[in-house]
């Protein structure tokens, strides 16, 4: 069907020096000349829209979009933080089997230096390489902070926060809160993990 993920049985997601991580065929998919032999119109990948990772499936998903929305309208996330964020959320509710499936785990992603001690950091005496990491070390942690604040139902602390919050309140009250985005929130942030974070950030990064 045109709405279900095909992979072709000859390719691997895999690695090599040469070519680095992507799509790979198997060996007895090559001919005897070495050449890949693919016959003409042959359907290698395919990925409905609605399994791609995006803000727009971020906003589709039903039981993520009221953290999608929360995100964008308190916390100022960007489309990329948004789709950060609904990364996360499929790790932690172990949702989308076929896109987790295909991403490396945190071990298998010791070149990304976030993943380093920072004493291992500094021992390359690369003062622009050490900056850039703390940079965005100090960008994932605002991120899983908001995130986790998000969550919680805390909002942003700001000039006339407390008549703000009053005023959300009053407007909750007056239409009703909804139960099931609220069971929602707190599962997901019982599960939530900074490891969960640094994983998908150096997916991003990669």
């Amino acid at each position: 069907e045109d709405s279900a993920i095909h992979v072709d049985k000859r390719l691997l997601c895999g690695k090599t020096k040469s070519s680095g991580t992507g799509f790979y065929f198997k060996d007895d998919s090559m001919s005897e000349s070495g050449s890949e032999v693919i016959e003409r119109n042959t359907k290698l990948l395919q990925v409905p829209q609605g399994s791609l990772l995006n803000v727009f499936t971020a906003f589709n998903d039903e039981e993520f979009k009221a953290i999608a929305t929360d995100l964008r309208e308190n916390f100022d996330f960007d489309e990329e933080l948004i789709s950060l964020s609904y990364l996360v959320f499929l790790k932690l509710h172990n949702k989308n089997q076929f896109l987790l499936e295909t991403l490396p785990s945190i071990d298998e992603m010791g070149g990304n230096l976030l993943t380093w001690p920072e004493e291992a950091v500094e021992n390359l005496m690369l003062p622009q390489v050490i900056y850039q990491v703390e940079h965005n070390r100090m960008q994932l942690n605002e991120f899983f902070h908001k995130l986790k604040d998000c969550l919680s139902g805390k909002k942003p602390e700001t000039e006339g926060a407390e008549d703000s919050n009053m005023a959300q309140s009053e407007a909750e009250e007056e239409k009703g809160e909804n139960d099931l985005e609220k069971k929602i929130k707190e599962k997901t942030l019982s599960l939530l993990d900074f490891d969960v974070a640094l994983w998908a950030k150096c997916i991003f990064d990669s």
